[in-house]
């Protein structure tokens, strides 16, 4: 596992120099390859997102 998160964090550096959507595209797959890999699926990672969203939503609303 330590090989691909070595892997992410250099797909975000290059994401960050290149800004290019292909990069972009990589590093969402192997993110998604990631979360499979430690049983964690997209539905999971989607459902997270949303309630941290609203949680985001609500502290910029109370200017946390």
């Amino acid at each position: 596992m330590a090989p691909q998160f070595r892997y992410l964090f250099s797909l975000v550096a290059k994401l960050d120099k290149t800004k290019s959507p292909i990069t972009f595209i990589e590093l969402i797959s192997e993110y998604i390859a990631l979360g499979q890999m430690i049983d964690f699926f997209f539905e999971q990672i989607e459902e997270a997102f949303y309630v941290k969203d609203v949680i985001n939503q609500e502290r910029q609303s109370e200017i946390y």
